[in-house]
């Protein structure tokens, strides 16, 4: 989800030059929609803001789908002016690299200033991001926003190869046959429950691919290439029906509207767009992209601390968001791209067309052989989920497992007792001190001796649960394995509704039955987001019992603790907490678990997570 292809001059195809600045100002609404859906929703969810803002952008996670028509359009008009593969590269990496590098730096050294809960990062994280594409290693963002950029540079490849190919000469087969390949999976999953290979989802952007299409579409349209109008609009209604499919008619209608409006901007119908506001915007989008969530929280939560009107500390952050971001578009986007295209043609004549010596097919052979190098790396350090577009149930900064796998259960040792933890933020790692000691976990079908941060759970921190496997084997003679799942700032709908936290709960699930490790207790560990969410009482208590129901159809049958947390910086809801007590009265095989909301704030960091893991146990226990 990126403004990466905002058409320069450089590139502009003359014959729609016309379309760009309407074009430029749908980038520029759709990276003001995730700013303020970061600022209002987004950060209510994490942090929680002192006082209620009286409104919120929840639907500004929607801006993710119209950055990925426009790429989808904006892609061709790329393409349509490249002679060589080199002109398509070194487009690209003017276009994106040197700004980002820079946001990297900058975000880095904000969070580490600030220290924004759960933000903070080592310098090999960072040198590690400085690719782009590492998330493909398991390595964690340096801001979460940079999930797409990954996403964005693997469909760039996947284009460039089809049009070294020369695929693209019939790009409506092309485009078929991808969304056709996304059909395939959604097919399986909703009507046979069958997960297929996700690597290969992922390095096709399948789950990506009718947004991207559906850009496509509109600038095939536009240039008239003498494709029957029938034609495209069936691809079209494929792409929507993918999407139906997956997601469901609701963002399939939202998908048919951004459409429809990147359609009239393409074909110069919406004047409205060519306000010069809206297009500063489009300009300065993708800097405003890269460096607005982290460093704009990092504001909110000190203005807020310090006691400043909610909606005044929104406003500021969006001002230091937007000022940085014209700086960073006036005095490095801009003269870098320039920069690096002027010396990029100096070489080009100088050499005078020797490069294109090289072929097409080699082309094509380096691209893909490039594609399955990084994916055999990326498998090797545990390829993870990436996060759903909705931005609230992201599995993207899962951590993978260090080390490699053991034995479950040792030769003559007595059989383990497994704990099943789920949750969200205070189940996973996010203490602010790690424990040294090993800890066995299951995790994607296969046990590890772990330290923290412990795999199968966010955050780069501590745990709890560390430190009560090893009381529970001192206390059971007993060894003890943790098969965890904790995702920050996931409601309960996400983990029984469709959506990858979802699946990633119910493939945790398959694996233990597959590995014959039965769960000895269930802990459930959740609350905080459904509290700011404002989640019904009894719409919790439904999806709760459906999370039940996916346990026990699997046979799993443990008891299900339930710990009281719904406590978040200096907010408690009663409804939660007693809510939370209830549900072992009304739900069989559930009991009452630890009271986390009456541990004291000192032993809290930013008003919600765990600060002293050492100190907690006890109360856990």
């Amino acid at each position: 989800m990126t403004p990466f292809d905002a058409p320069e001059s450089a590139i502009r195809a003359p014959n729609i030059s016309d379309r760009l600045l309407e074009i430029d100002a749908l980038r520029g609404i759709a990276a003001v929609m995730v700013v303020l859906f970061h600022y209002t929703t987004r950060f209510g969810v994490r942090y929680g803001h002192i006082e209620d803002p009286g409104w919120g952008v929840p639907w500004g996670w929607l801006g993710v789908n119209l950055f990925f028509m426009i790429s989808g359009f904006v892609i061709f008009m790329t393409l349509d002016r490249t002679r060589h593969p080199f002109d398509f590269l070194l487009s690209r990496f003017s276009r994106l690299y040197p700004a980002y590098w820079v946001a990297v730096a900058v975000t880095t050294a904000v969070v580490a200033y600030s220290n924004l809960p759960g933000k903070t990062t080592g310098p090999l994280t960072v040198l590690a991001n400085m690719l782009m594409f590492h998330g493909l290693f398991g390595i964690k963002d340096v801001d979460s926003v940079y999930w797409s950029l990954e996403v964005e540079l693997l469909f760039y490849a996947i284009m460039l190869s089809l049009w070294i190919a020369g695929w693209l000469k019939r790009p409506l087969l092309s485009l078929s046959a991808w969304l056709g390949l996304q059909l395939l999976y959604a097919v399986a999953q909703r009507f046979a429950g069958v997960s297929l290979p996700y690597t290969l989802s992922h390095m096709l952007v399948l789950p990506y691919i009718p947004y991207f299409g559906v850009g496509m579409i509109v600038y095939l349209s536009k240039t008239q290439r003498g494709i029957p109008a029938w034609q495209l609009s069936a691809v079209v209604l494929l792409a929507l029906g993918v999407i139906a499919l997956g997601s469901g008619t609701l963002d399939a209608s939202v998908a048919a509207g951004f459409g429809s409006l990147v359609y009239v901007a393409a074909h110069g119908t919406l004047p409205v767009l060519r306000h010069r506001v809206l297009v500063w915007f489009g300009a300065i989008s993708y800097p405003l992209y890269l460096l607005h969530e982290n460093i704009g929280w990092s504001v909110l939560l000190l203005l807020e601390e310090a006691g400043c009107a909610t909606n005044l500390a929104i406003a500021f952050a969006a001002a230091t968001a937007i000022t940085l971001a014209a700086t960073l578009h006036y005095a490095v986007e801009m003269p870098a791209m320039r920069g690096v295209r002027h010396r990029y043609h100096a070489w080009r004549a100088q050499r005078a067309g020797a490069h294109g010596d090289f072929g097409r097919r080699r082309w094509l052979a380096g691209v893909a052989a490039a594609l399955l190098v990084v994916n055999a790396a990326g498998r090797g350090f545990q390829l993870q989920s990436r996060p759903d577009v909705s931005g609230a149930s992201s599995v993207a900064t899962v951590q993978p497992a260090r080390t490699v796998a053991v034995p479950c259960q040792q030769a003559g040792d007595p059989a383990p007792k497994v704990l099943l933890v789920l949750g969200q933020s205070n189940a996973g790692n996010h203490g602010s001190e790690r424990n040294e000691a090993r800890i066995r976990v299951f995790y994607r079908g296969h046990c590890y001796d772990s330290t923290e941060p412990l795999p199968g759970m966010t955050g780069e921190g501590g745990s709890i649960w560390s430190r009560l496997a090893p009381s529970l084997e001192m206390e059971l003679h007993v060894p003890v394995i943790l098969a965890p799942l904790a995702v920050e700032s996931t409601t309960i709908a996400a983990w029984t509704d469709k959506g990858p936290v979802h699946e990633a709960f119910r493939r945790l699930l398959d694996d233990l039955v597959a590995a014959r490790l039965t769960p000895d207790a269930i802990l459930w560990q959740q609350g905080k987001s459904d509290v700011r969410l404002g989640t019904d009482a009894r719409e919790y208590e439904q999806s709760f019992r459906k999370l039940v129901a996916d346990l026990r159809a699997r046979r799993l049958d443990a008891p299900v603790f339930v710990a009281r947390s719904s406590h978040c910086r200096d907010q408690r809801n009663g409804y939660m907490h007693r809510l939370q007590t209830r549900l072992p009265h009304s739900v069989a095989g559930v009991y009452v678990g630890a009271d986390t909301d009456s541990l004291p704030e000192t032993l809290r960091v930013g008003g919600c997570h765990f600060r002293h893991c050492k100190e907690i146990r006890v109360s856990i226990l």
